[in-house]
């Protein structure tokens, strides 16, 4: 893995979000699905598809949940409350980061006029919460927008509005490493979030905050990122002493050999005489169900090897102690479908002085 930029995962998601509409449009045409239901269809085959690549299918098979690759599998590894646990193929997790969002949104003492996701893709969050809030809505109606980099998620959003029960959504372009919000109308009261997307930009800049409270009258954030472990010192200084590539360019060519041999042999007969048979030097086995500690030592690794955000939570820190901004929660590695990029959510608000 090289270094990661803003071009290379522009690269990564345009064909991931053309052909995510396609499915999502077909689910709706074909089937007669809500956009909604064909939103969580999609999501719930993309972890399927997901739980039976090669890696997947190691992995399961050293926890004893498959045995061969005609098996499908009905349980997976997941994080759940900061440990690795097992669960059921389909989980998901996104109706609890859409429930975190719709109680912050009820809880609020501010009326909300404005609600802003920030890497947006194809606008399924946005769309998701915006269906929820429907039966809430009193006069003051709130306007969404689904703000995304590439094109494809753009174009995507735009073309599922027609499908929405709420029209009030807005696309918009977006860039984290030139971040420009001159779209969205000044001092009102707003509710950002992100979900997986600041995970892309390896060095947050403080601007992008700055933004943000320049911007608004009231503002909550909340973002839903990979970044639990950047509360241990320990592995913030592993993520700076491995940048990205570092565990592949690390190995020798004899244990690069010995370890394709060992992967062979693993898949064919369920033999293993190498310790670590996952990438990135992820060590699992099945003493680690329950281990909290485990769960932030590979999501680093995960993370360093693939060059994820690094400094979010001592941006956010930072922000806080000089006195722009109060963080209200912090839910360390609160779930995971993916379960060496668990997701820790920490909500925050502008403080006006």
């Amino acid at each position: 893995m090289k270094k990661r930029t803003a071009l290379n995962s522009k690269k990564e998601y345009e064909d991931r979000w053309t052909e995510a509409f396609l499915k999502i449009e077909a689910e709706i045409i074909q089937n007669k699905k809500s956009l909604i239901e064909a939103i969580e269809k999609y999501q719930t085959d993309e972890i399927r598809k997901s739980s039976v690549n090669n890696f997947s299918f190691n992995l399961h098979k050293k926890l004893g949940l498959v045995s061969n690759r005609d098996q499908t599998p009905h349980q997976r590894l997941v994080v759940m409350n900061g440990n690795y646990e097992i669960s059921s193929i389909n989980t998901t997790f996104n109706s609890e980061f859409i429930e975190v969002l719709f109680k912050i949104i009820k809880e609020s003492k501010e009326q909300i006029d404005y609600i802003v996701e920030l890497g947006s893709g194809i606008g399924r969050h946005i769309y998701t919460l915006a269906d929820k809030l429907i039966p809430y809505q009193k006069q003051n109606k709130i306007e969404y927008f689904s703000c995304e980099y590439t094109n494809s998620g753009q174009e995507a959003c735009r073309k599922l509005l027609k499908y929405s029960n709420e029209k009030n959504i807005h696309v918009e372009y977006f860039d984290y490493t030139n971040p420009n919000l001159e779209f969205l109308p000044k001092g009102k009261n707003y509710l950002f979030f992100t979900f997986h997307s600041i995970e892309q930009i390896p060095e947050l800049k403080r601007d992008f905050i700055d933004e943000i409270l320049n911007l608004t009258n009231n503002c909550i954030c909340l973002h839903a990122e990979p970044v639990g472990w950047q509360y241990n010192n320990n592995l913030i200084k592993y993520s700076k002493e491995n940048p990205a590539g570092s565990w592949e360019k690390n190995q020798s060519i004899i244990y690069k050999k010995l370890f394709k041999i060992n992967q062979r042999l693993y898949n064919k007969y369920g033999l293993s005489f190498m310790k670590n048979i996952h990438r990135y030097g992820i060590e699992l086995d099945k003493d680690d169900i329950n281990k909290p500690d485990k769960v932030s030592i590979n999501a680093a690794k995960q993370s360093s090897e693939r060059d994820y955000n690094k400094n979010l939570i001592h941006l956010l820190k930072t922000l806080e102690a000089d006195g722009l901004i109060k963080i209200d929660s912090e839910m360390i590695n609160i779930y995971g479908k993916k379960p060496f990029n668990p997701t820790t959510i920490i909500t925050w608000h502008k403080l006006n002085n």
